[in-house]
């Protein structure tokens, strides 16, 4: 769905609207403005370059008092050649054009008070620039910085497919990871909560644990990490039933923690206690499904270099 507040701003000024993407790029008043736009933030990307006599310290005081002056403006800072600025609207009162004009026009007006030109924002370079797409994100950069990065990106995947996989080492780390991942499992579990969060944790550790013994992240990783988190998540919920029976239990029988780890089976053929271990280990797994599935894709796109990447056609 295209973002009604980048066709208004677009409406009112010369930058173009990127449809696939949901993105403003071009040149307004001479700089380069890129925004990017996610559910309820704005990304606004403004590349200068900066001089002997406006250094950081200058930028850095002017870029407070843009985030004092705009109330939603929670990031402003410079970095490498450009001002890269986080407006956060979650209200309808805030979206307004407007508000994002009069904050892009206190840029230009800075940057040409202080002699402040438009360049590259990767190099610094005061030459043309293109928008490409890296990731999800569009970037105002030149030719030979957009080659340098393609080429990066390149080497990076050649050296990603020589790497050796070692899968048995990757399935031990796995274990390993998960099993410090369900620490927190239980630890949550025995507050009478099953929070999404216990299963990310399970999921990250599973994943640096079999990278960090060696396993390659590949699609093979994928499947076997994956399986782990389930065996885990299970597991998890195993040992939370054992303590809770010994916690139930150990005032009046003369019982340790692994005699109620070994009554668990004979508890399950319980029918409520059955229904209840099922309930919660399915809600379990939809919980660590839901909260793990965007960091599986982002570890995987990552580890294999799977980055999008093209130059953008206006």
């Amino acid at each position: 769905m295209k973002d009604k507040l980048l066709l208004d701003i677009a409406n009112s000024t010369n930058l173009n609207f990127i449809d696939n993407e949901n993105a403003l790029v071009g040149l307004h008043n001479g700089y380069n403005i890129t925004i990017n736009s996610s559910p309820y933030t704005y990304y606004i990307t403004f590349p200068v370059k900066l001089t002997s006599e406006v250094g950081l310290d200058n930028m850095n005081a002017f870029l407070h008092g843009l985030t004092t002056e705009f109330k939603k403006l929670n990031y402003a800072s410079y970095n490498a050649s450009s001002i890269e600025l986080h407006y956060t609207p979650k209200y309808r009162k805030y979206r307004k054009p407007e508000i994002i004009l009069s904050i892009i026009n206190k840029l230009i007006d800075f940057s040409i008070t202080n002699n402040l030109v438009t360049c590259c924002a990767s190099c610094g370079e005061e030459t043309e620039l293109k928008p490409f797409l890296f990731n999800n994100i569009i970037l105002p950069c030149c030719t030979n910085c957009q080659l340098e990065i393609n080429n990066k990106i390149a080497e990076q995947q050649n050296a990603f497919q020589h790497k050796s996989n070692n899968i048995i080492g990757g399935i031990v780390g796995g274990f390993i990871g998960a099993l410090l991942g369900s620490v927190v499992w239980i630890g949550i579990a025995q507050m009478n909560y099953i929070a999404a969060i216990a299963g990310l944790a399970i999921s990250i550790c599973c994943i640096k644990g079999y990278q960090m013994f060696g396993g390659k992240l590949n699609l093979s990783g994928i499947v076997i990490t994956s399986i782990i988190t389930i065996i885990m998540v299970y597991l998890a919920n195993h040992i939370s039933l054992a303590i809770d029976i010994y916690s139930e239990y150990k005032i009046d029988y003369d019982i340790n923690f692994f005699d109620a780890l070994r009554a668990v089976p004979d508890f399950l053929r319980e029918p409520l206690v059955r229904k209840s271990f099922i309930e919660n280990l399915l809600i379990g797994y939809l919980f660590t499904a839901a909260a793990s599935f965007s960091y599986i894709k982002k570890a995987y796109l990552e580890a294999n270099n799977k980055i999008k990447f093209k130059e953008i056609n206006m």
